[in-house]
């Protein structure tokens, strides 16, 4: 992922400021805290804290802005956007799942 690879010599160092500008980025989205992070030659570490409170205080029109950020908007969501009232939490909820935030 990271660092020089050892048969051809060529570095990709360049992809550590990519996957920390990403990660930060995510947890800007999310209701998702990175506590500390290591970007790793070939993984990463990362230390979560999942805020279920803050994600609850998100109007619906807040969790759809975040949900945009990431993803087109869906039938759902421009049904919202229309007036029309969400069929359930999916989209909050996705905010704080760490599957959706790490895949």
């Amino acid at each position: 992922m990271c660092g020089e690879d050892p048969i051809s010599g060529e570095s990709f160092e360049h992809r550590r400021g990519w996957v920390e500008n990403r990660l930060l980025f995510l947890a800007s989205v999310f209701a998702i805290d990175v506590c500390a992070y290591a970007v790793m030659n070939n993984y990463l570490h990362v230390v979560l804290h999942i805020n279920v409170e803050k994600a609850s205080k998100w109007s619906t029109l807040e969790v759809l802005k975040r949900w945009y950020k990431l993803h087109k908007g869906t039938v759902f969501t421009q049904q919202f956007v229309r007036g029309e009232s969400l069929p359930d939490e999916t989209f909050r909820n996705r905010l704080i799942d760490i599957s959706w935030f790490i895949p």
